[in-house]
């Protein structure tokens, strides 16, 4: 009898060290896959805090609007099921396959178009040079389809038409501070506007025209592949 109880006891102990409880059941797991590829995500939406999950996994919580600071986010390459919610719901806005190559790098813009989320998928593939800085332009906005970005330092002038959705490459330019003005086309007037940024030697960055419920800003995000 005894002889059985000391087995009993045995099985209790062996099943409790095996069960690894969360602390927290509520707090979201996000798991890097193996066959990784890189994406980072900026918020242009009113639809408040987003959930990114590539193929069903959770990859980015609570992407907010302001978001202060980006970092790339592993994600499945090859053919991948991006999935977004909105956090305070967890209402599925996006669920669309994309094509991603391992190991390399782009940016998503999530858009409200009309009352549907929408995204731009943009490669962040450049080639890198020490001396110089890299800027890309980009319009996120679908409120204003014609747009000349104006990126400006001393006898330094980078001038771009855009139309709404559209992005230029990441173009060499001299590194310093910089004042960037939006234009809006057809009336001539300033909508946006950055004065005396810093672009760094042998950096790049994607300077981003957003409108959250019809307000314009910009958003500078600086590309870090570390």
């Amino acid at each position: 009898m005894m002889k059985i109880k000391h087995i009993i006891l045995l099985c209790i102990a062996l099943i409790m060290t095996a069960c690894q409880c969360p602390t927290d059941i509520d707090t979201p797991r996000i798991i890097e896959p193996d066959n990784a590829t890189n994406l980072l995500f900026i918020n242009a939406t009113a639809q408040g805090d987003l959930d990114i999950y590539s193929s069903d996994i959770l990859i980015y919580s609570k992407l907010k609007y302001a978001e202060a600071t980006y970092s790339y986010k592993k994600a499945q390459a090859g053919v991948d099921l991006l999935m977004i919610k909105i956090n305070s719901t967890d209402k599925n806005i996006i669920n669309v396959p994309i094509d991603l190559k391992k190991n390399d790098y782009y940016t998503v813009i999530f858009y409200d178009i009309s009352s549907i989320v929408n995204f731009m998928l943009l490669s962040d593939n450049y080639t890198a040079n020490t001396i110089k800085t890299h800027l890309r332009l980009i319009n996120s906005s679908v409120i204003y389809p014609h747009l000349l970005f104006q990126i400006e330092s001393g006898d330094n002038l980078i001038s771009n038409d855009l139309n709404m959705l559209t992005n230029t490459a990441f173009l060499e330019a001299n590194s310093g501070n910089y004042h960037i003005n939006v234009i809006e086309t057809e009336s001539q007037k300033i909508i946006a506007k950055i004065d005396n940024f810093e672009f760094k030697q042998g950096s790049a960055y994607s300077i981003i025209f957003r409108t959250n419920t019809s307000i314009p800003d910009l958003f500078i995000v600086e590309h870090s592949k570390n």
